[in-house]
């Protein structure tokens, strides 16, 4: 089971990644960001995609996102998150917040054995403008059992 799942996620990524890649009028932005979870998992380091995804509506927003937490105690935890987000639009401001939901694989494993999880996520977060460097925070909370509740920052370029 466990590589039946990931060949799964390399061909969902690789999928996603070729319909971003050939959508030549969208913008897609690039990110690394550090992260901050509950539930004992602690810190993390990951990366993120985003690109305009006005199919859906104007001011829409697909976030991919992957993050390897550093737990200890011999356990192994990453996450990769895909979510649709609404940017609200703010006159005169340099915050651009957003809301959004979306769905999480989560994967730990430990001394031999591992578990993968499917979960959903509701989102938020503040995305800052910036000429090559964009600030964000983002807060996440996964529903499904165990899921932790995780803050974000990093940038954007």
């Amino acid at each position: 089971m466990q590589r039946g799942l990931r060949v799964l996620v390399i061909v969902a990524g690789a999928l996603l990644m070729a319909g971003v890649a050939g959508a030549s009028d969208k913008p897609v932005e690039f990110g690394v960001q550090a992260s901050l979870a509950d539930n004992s998992l602690d810190f993390g380091i990951g990366a993120r995609f985003i690109t305009d995804f006005h199919e859906v509506a104007d001011r829409v927003q697909l976030i991919g996102t992957f993050d390897y937490f550093f737990p200890g105690g011999g356990l192994t935890y990453w996450e990769l998150n895909g979510n649709l987000v609404y940017e609200f639009p703010v006159r005169r401001s340099k915050l651009k917040p957003y809301l959004g939901a979306g769905l999480n694989l989560a994967h730990s494993s430990a001394g031999g054995s591992s578990d993968s999880k499917l979960g959903l996520n509701l989102v938020g977060g503040i995305n800052f403008r910036g000429e090559s460097l964009k600030p964000f925070v983002e807060s996440k909370i996964e529903i499904r059992d165990g899921g932790p509740f995780v803050v974000s920052a990093g940038f954007r370029f």
